[in-house]
């Protein structure tokens, strides 16, 4: 359903009640008539924007994607053209917005509930966050005049990408002891030192 400037505040204060719903009860728990009232609008209104609550977790999703890759921007402009910082930016970017939102990282995760072709056709594009991690795959592996063929790029993307979502879901479990979730820093060099499957010398990536 498509949103107009007028309706657009009201969207947004439904995703937000939403969230509120989600992270004090769970997904399951989530309720339109109760997200309406949060948001201190009529038991209708959520329905000029979602057809059910299906619908309504899956446009979430799709937002959490849209933050997600716009957290992953925000940390490559601030950074270093070079590819390989580009490339830890992109990682910071993502273990960020993850820590700072987890509820919605973790609805974005659920299958079940969000399967992946309604997220997409919720997004009305393709997804952004590997298109974004695939093009600093390709810029690093050509400044280290490596092969682009498809499966070399596919596999460097899933090594990395599979770090963050597992760091990510890590630090979101408190899995992890010892570990600051606030510094940033000791990510960046985390992420610096799983660059070394681009140097001869895993040391020199430190």
């Amino acid at each position: 359903m498509s949103t107009t400037p007028a309706e657009a505040p009201v969207k947004a204060a439904l995703f937000d009640a939403a969230l509120d719903v989600i992270k004090e009860r769970g997904p399951q728990k989530l309720s339109l008539r109760e997200v309406a009232r949060r948001a201190g609008v009529s038991h209708a209104a959520p329905y000029n924007h979602f057809a059910n609550k299906h619908a309504l977790l899956v446009a979430l999703a799709a937002e959490g994607f849209r933050r997600l890759d716009q957290s992953m921007a925000d940390a490559q402009a601030i950074a270093s053209p070079r590819p390989d910082e580009q490339l830890t930016a992109i990682g910071l970017g993502y273990v960020m917005f993850a820590l700072r939102n987890q509820e919605l990282y973790r609805l974005m995760q659920d299958s079940e509930l969000c399967p992946r072709d309604d997220v997409l056709d919720a997004l009305r594009t393709t997804d952004a966050t590997n298109e974004r991690l695939f093009d600093c795959v390709v810029a690093l592996r050509t400044a280290h005049g490596q092969p682009l063929d498809d499966m070399s790029v596919r596999v460097d993307a899933l090594i990395l990408w599979s770090l963050v979502h597992g760091l990510s879901d890590l630090l979101n479990n408190d899995l992890v002891d010892g570990v600051d979730k606030t510094d940033m820093g000791f990510f960046r060099g985390l992420l610096r030192r799983s660059l070394s499957l681009y140097d001869p010398d895993p040391a020199g990536s430190t």
